[in-house]
């Protein structure tokens, strides 16, 4: 497969409209996110999601997460939000922070690698903002084979995954250049899996207690 880089920002309206027609017949695509760069599907497209995990060599026992455009969209694909989600989504989404809650009937196991919870990513990012409310959630994890560094612009993720995506969108350099903070919602309290752009010290202000 021949790999393709479009700058945004040469026409977004145009890109944006050819990302998601991509996504919506079954590829796999790169975005730029605030944190890192991407690489998505559509999430109820069982046999695009599949190819993400082809795609980085990644392990079918390693969760994908949940990128979506709106609270509402997180409403439907999750049961039992607690109320440290609403509170940790009002203050950090759109934002670097993944939050995981307990998943809906609705979510492909393949994205969850079989289990019953779901990362939550509301990224601040125009690009995949408006590409997710065309296409509805995707599936997406960082636009990286396994085991490398998580790419902050696009001649990362080309370096990487040549060949192996569709397209790569460059939106040029990552805000944060870094993760996302991971939060896990589905304990007896949070718990944070992985430190990234947010700190840990601003999430205890918002739940009130101490990780």
């Amino acid at each position: 497969m021949k790999t393709i880089i479009y700058n945004i920002n040469d026409n977004f309206d145009y890109y944006l409209q050819m990302a998601a027609g991509l996504l919506t017949n079954g590829k796999a695509v790169a975005f730029p996110t605030e944190t890192v760069y991407g690489v998505g599907a559509k999430l109820h497209d069982a046999d695009a999601v599949s190819r993400i995990f082809e795609i980085k060599g990644r392990s079918f026992s390693n969760p994908l997460a949940a990128h979506i455009s709106g609270i509402g969209q997180a409403e439907e694909l999750a049961i039992g939000i607690p109320e440290e989600f609403y509170l940790l989504a009002d203050r950090f989404m759109p934002g670097p922070i993944s939050l995981i809650i307990n998943k809906g009937p609705i979510v492909p196991d393949i994205v969850t690698a079989g289990k019953s919870t779901i990362g939550i990513r509301y990224p601040d990012n125009e690009f995949a903002l408006k590409l997710i409310e065309i296409t509805g959630p995707l599936a997406a994890t960082s636009a990286n084979l396994t085991g490398a560094s998580s790419p902050v612009n696009a001649r990362d993720v080309y370096s990487g995954l040549q060949g192996r995506v569709a397209a790569i969108f460059d939106g040029g350099e990552c805000r944060y250049s870094q993760d996302s903070t991971v939060v896990d919602l589905t304990g007896d309290g949070p718990l944070i899996l992985r430190h990234g752009a947010v700190p840990k010290t601003e999430i205890e202000k918002v739940i009130g207690s101490s990780l």
